[in-house]
């Protein structure tokens, strides 16, 4: 070999005792070790703890008697409106206060001659409801107590408050995080004592209530604002 091809240096490729699947092996620890890092999960976003409701309905349902006698006078079935304020207490619990007003009426007795008198039973309540979380679809139940407020119109009558339970199943459906639809069925039942007066104007007391209290259902429709 001539004698300058023995000074040349050795090219990398080819220095003694470093094998191929070395080189390799040590090229790809150097690219780990330089890869950037994944960046951290998002943390979940917390849950709104707090929803406004504005609703209607419709509601049916209650009676009283016609003082001094045994006629049954019924209330006339009529829309509902009102709103829910909600708190979150827990995962699937929450603390509600309600209300809710009927502008209805009710014929008057024979007694009074041939007329309507303008009825106003409105629901003030708080009470708690419990949640069945199934993604978008929550159906829930719920119950409250509170008082019913009967009330007229007809000048110089007076209003009657009354100790008041409720009962209530639906359900939610989340449109989007912060849009909740509800849609509920409730059952409203107010204690009240036989022959007591419910709605009495110039001393005198033209309606009165039943042996079996005043009973009465809603079903209503709702849009939840969720913060």
């Amino acid at each position: 070999m001539p004698e300058g091809e023995r000074d040349r240096p050795s090219s990398p490729s080819r220095l003694p005792g470093v094998r191929p699947a070395a080189r390799l092996s040590c090229a790809l620890l150097l690219a780990a070790c330089v890869a950037p890092l994944p960046a951290p999960a998002a943390a979940p976003k917390a849950r709104p703890t707090v929803e406004l409701t504005p609703f209607a309905g419709f509601r049916f349902g209650g009676g009283f008697d016609e003082s001094g006698t045994e006629n049954r006078l019924t209330l006339d079935s009529a829309m509902s409106f009102g709103g829910i304020v909600s708190f979150r207490v827990g995962p699937t619990s929450w603390l509600e206060v309600a209300y809710s007003r009927q502008d209805s009426e009710v014929a008057a007795p024979p007694s009074a001659g041939p007329r309507t008198i303008d009825v106003k039973v409105e629901y003030l309540s708080g009470g708690g409801l419990y949640e069945f979380s199934l993604d978008d679809f929550r159906p829930f139940l719920a119950a409250s107590v509170g008082a019913t407020r009967f009330s007229s119109d007809d000048p110089g009558t007076s209003s009657t408050t009354n100790l008041a339970f409720g009962l209530s199943g639906g359900f939610k459906y989340e449109v989007v995080r912060n849009l909740r639809l509800r849609f509920e069925g409730r059952l409203w039942f107010t204690v009240t004592e036989s022959g007591s007066a419910a709605l009495c104007r110039d001393g005198s007391c033209v309606l009165v209530f039943g042996a079996s209290g005043f009973w009465q259902g809603d079903v209503l429709a709702g849009v939840s604002l969720a913060f």
